[in-house]
């Protein structure tokens, strides 16, 4: 893909501005593209155009926060410990724990039961339709812990 191509792809605005990818993005909001055979993200390829080769191993972020941001003006070269300490220091390190969490499929009320269930953790994974290993970690304490 020419340049001129990719940036046909872009929603430009200011200068100081998000400049949005778009085409396709994966489920986390990140510009996707073929580049060479390969998929690869699009602020990735925007930093590769308008500043050279991203070093090995090294991670291109987003000053603005945006994944579907490709402004070269926003992206930085970093580690993943520079990306860690960019999410936190940012406040998006926020993890939904236990039944807070929109993926869980118990409740604390569940968890209980389960730690207080006779049987074998055969028997009440499959009453509660989880995995024994989950069982053995729920009464171990080693998940829910704050049940």
């Amino acid at each position: 893909m020419q340049p001129t191509d990719f940036w046909a792809q872009v929603s430009k605005r200011g200068r100081d501005d998000c400049w949005l990818w778009n085409r396709w993005k994966d489920k986390d909001g990140y510009g996707q593209i073929r580049r060479f055979g390969r998929k690869c993200r699009a602020h990735r390829v925007a930093y590769e155009l308008t500043r050279g080769p991203i070093p090995k191993g090294r991670f291109v972020l987003h000053s603005c926060d945006n994944p579907s941001c490709v402004n070269p003006q926003h992206l930085w070269i970093g580690t993943h410990t520079d990306n860690v300490r960019d999410m936190m220091n940012k406040g998006r390190n926020v993890y939904l724990h236990g039944e807070r969490n929109p993926h869980s499929k118990l409740t604390n009320e569940v968890v209980l039961e389960i730690r207080n269930a006779v049987g074998s953790s055969y028997s009440i994974a499959r009453r509660f339709n989880i995995s024994q290993s989950n069982i053995s970690r729920i009464r171990a304490r080693k998940t829910w812990p704050h049940v």
